[in-house]
């Protein structure tokens, strides 16, 4: 097997890029990224929602209560 260079070995490099595009394509992007934020967001709120009720469940299961008596 190969030695591997440590990681502690490894030294960040310096880079210059350049990027040219279109207001289109920019004003693309930018949406894109907005939508996935307010999906990412909308997901964890239902996550959010999916486990507190499950966890309502697991204590009305455990008192022996159920709902709607």
């Amino acid at each position: 097997m190969a030695d591997k260079p440590e990681a502690k070995d490894k030294k960040g490099e310096e880079a210059i890029v350049g990027l040219s595009s279109d207001i289109k394509t920019l004003q693309q992007l930018t949406s894109s990224a907005e939508a996935a934020k307010r999906h990412r967001e909308r997901s964890k709120d239902e996550r959010a929602l999916r486990k507190l009720e499950e966890a309502l469940g697991e204590m009305f299961k455990e008192s022996g209560t159920a709902e709607g008596q």
